[in-house]
């Protein structure tokens, strides 16, 4: 009973976007997405950019050149698009200096044409102090937008679902799934998919299924924060002096894993929250989702498969946060319509450092184009130079009073040259 009741509250939850689905939502209406002329559709996932106001120009330059090399069909923005937590960001206007970031992020995507669609991180609100409502509000203003505010009908903002048809329109071929992670769990750590999001999720598949003649339509998971499930791909041990092995965290933390052989670009241990709240086992059930891709840890790039569904973690893009230049960069998903219902797709990571110019002058220009130097170390040079300027001053005053105290006195002072 209970679970029938959670199961029909979600149905009464799910309404608005059963009934007024957006206009993607169905074939044949204007506005409808479809595949490309050649049923080939191109994703690339931008995932914490973590930017100030200050963007650096390193950043804007490396967005440009995915865009122009890959030329995708939709850009994700996957949260974290704004480093919260850095004072720069709160110094002055709040809310100008956080729609400031979003007008100089989506330049390169606006300015293109792509069409784009958002999640938000936990740095992107809570942090950064505006709220997602006002940040939603603000995306839905450029064109191409097709991110969706869903309003009270679920916790958190930004959760919501695209439906692609085949270029032709004559049947749907893909469904993309967009979930707030939501920011902070009441007892600290991160937060988690609420227990109504994984039920919308499910009703979601289960509607498009029973409107597909019982086939599930394939569906692609976008949000920021990894799931918790990702630690059942691992190995626990208990010698943390085993060859490769790594402390967990969120709900892996207190434990040592390994990871299984053969995984490539898993540089950090995942940072989930502690539960999911079913959301994995909805995708499950709903029998709909293929894969889910996750941003949140900067330096990862690997890809996991359990229980048929595969977990892409997605490199971090930021110059501000923490990152490597070796993994610096964006993924992208390359989507056949007439293979997609099999569960193929193609998944790649690009990375920044193999698109713009190497060597030691351009590596000397984009240091000075990170916006580390300008909000960090140069600032902390200047304060460094002052506190020195400073500490030299009050030696030479001391010292010059100690001349004058001897001269007074009678006594010799020292001078270069000798002793007067």
């Amino acid at each position: 009973m209970k679970h029938l009741m959670k199961y029909l509250r979600a149905v009464v939850w799910c309404l608005p976007f059963l009934l007024l689905l957006p206009p993607s939502a169905s074939a044949g209406e204007a506005g409808t997405l479809r595949f490309p002329e050649d049923g080939k559709l191109k994703i690339a996932i931008f995932a914490d950019l973590q930017t100030t106001q200050n963007v650096p120009r390193n950043l804007l330059e490396d967005l440009c050149a995915v865009l122009d090399a890959e030329e995708p069909d939709l850009v994700v923005f996957l949260g974290d698009q704004i480093e919260g937590k850095h004072p720069w960001v709160h110094l002055g206007d709040n809310e100008a200096n956080v729609k400031r970031i979003i007008d100089q992020i989506l330049a390169p995507v606006t300015e293109r044409n792509i069409p784009f669609a958002v999640v938000f991180g936990n740095h992107d609100a809570q942090d950064a102090g505006v709220d997602k409502e006002t940040q939603m509000a603000y995306y839905r203003t450029f064109p191409g937008c097709l991110a969706e505010d869903e309003g009270d009908s679920l916790p958190g903002c930004g959760t919501y679902h695209l439906l692609y048809y085949t270029a032709d329109g004559s049947r749907p071929a893909l469904n993309l799934y967009f979930v707030d992670s939501l920011e902070y769990g009441p007892g600290g750590g991160y937060g988690c998919v609420s227990e109504e999001q994984a039920a919308w999720c499910r009703t979601i598949g289960e509607s498009l299924t029973a409107s597909n003649s019982g086939t599930p339509v394939p569906a692609l998971v976008f949000q920021h924060i990894i799931v918790p499930e990702i630690y059942s791909v691992f190995t626990r041990v208990q010698d943390k002096n085993e060859d490769g092995a790594f402390a967990g965290k969120g709900i892996g933390q207190g434990s040592w894993y390994t990871a299984p052989a053969g995984m490539e670009g898993l540089e950090e241990a995942p940072c989930p929250p502690v539960s999911s709240n079913g959301q994995f086992a909805a995708w499950r059930e709903a029998g709909d989702v293929i894969a889910a891709f996750f941003g949140h840890d900067h330096v990862n790039s690997f890809t996991a498969c359990l229980d048929g569904i595969r977990l892409t973690a997605c490199p971090g893009a930021t110059w501000t946060s923490y990152n490597s230049e070796s993994q610096r960069g964006v993924r992208i998903i390359e989507i056949d319509q007439d293979h997609i219902a099999g569960g193929r797709y193609e998944t790649y990571a690009v990375r920044f450092k193999d698109l713009c110019p190497s060597g030691f002058p351009a590596s000397i220009r984009r240091y000075f184009g990170s916006s580390h130097m300008w909000e960090m170390e140069i600032p902390a040079l200047l304060a460094a130079l002052a506190l020195a300027g400073g500490v030299s001053g009050v030696l030479l005053t001391r010292r010059r009073q100690k001349r004058k105290q001897a001269f007074a006195a009678g006594k010799p002072t020292a001078r270069r040259g000798g002793v007067k």
